[in-house]
């Protein structure tokens, strides 16, 4: 099933994209770091050598690698050029139903990396300085307002302001995500939830 032409691949992505399937198939906990290496076709030394602490580095890199290949694709083209926009807050629900049907893709990892959190208190003040640095925190923002501004210049009438909000929406949208995409209930519905989450960010545009 994971054999495939990987030879011009570096170890490192090798480990990623072996770790990745395997999480998808048998879950992460279900996942073991020889399962991993073998199939990779690498030594055990050499998954250590590229993440440090195992299986929860292989987990954070697969959630941000994705994170931002998705931004970066996301950002590469006009997001909003073949899509019927009238005003500002119809383009904001249709970049957000975009990211909670990223997230939804990529829910495994996140619920996986939620479990490693909840199962060790003391281990979350480690991993929130330690997830990332906070320069790829930054870059991160910076990806996820860019549809955004995108949509302040093409509505400039509705005189929003966002400037120094940026890492506080940022934060509320995703974590308000992670908790729609693991329990649906919460929210009733995408359409209601979409809703609240743009109430919310009109409403600290104009705090």
């Amino acid at each position: 099933m994971y054999i495939k032409d990987m030879s011009k691949k570096s170890a490192k992505d090798k480990i990623l994209e072996i770790a990745k399937k395997l999480i998808l198939e048998k879950g992460y906990s279900n996942t073991n770091i020889r399962d991993i290496t073998y199939l990779a076709n690498v030594s055990v030394g050499t998954l250590y050598h590229h993440f440090k602490k195992g299986k929860i580095d292989l987990l954070k890199e697969i959630i941000v690698k994705s994170t931002i290949e998705f931004s970066e694709d996301l950002n590469s083209q006009n997001f909003f050029a073949d899509k019927e926009i009238n005003n500002f807050s119809d383009g904001l629900n249709t970049y957000l139903l975009a990211l909670i049907e990223n997230h939804r893709k990529n829910r495994l990892f996140l619920a996986a990396m939620e479990s490693e959190v909840l199962s060790n208190i003391s281990f979350y003040d480690k991993l929130k300085n330690d997830i990332r640095s906070k320069e790829a925190r930054q870059i991160e923002t910076n990806l996820f307002f860019k549809p955004i501004k995108t949509l302040l210049e093409k509505f400039p009438q509705e005189d929003l302001k966002f400037e120094g909000k940026e890492k506080h929406i940022h934060r509320i949208v995703d974590t308000l995500i992670h908790r729609h995409i693991y329990d649906e209930y919460t929210f009733e519905s995408d359409e209601y939830f979409l809703q609240l989450l743009n109430k919310i960010i009109l409403a600290l545009s104009k705090d």
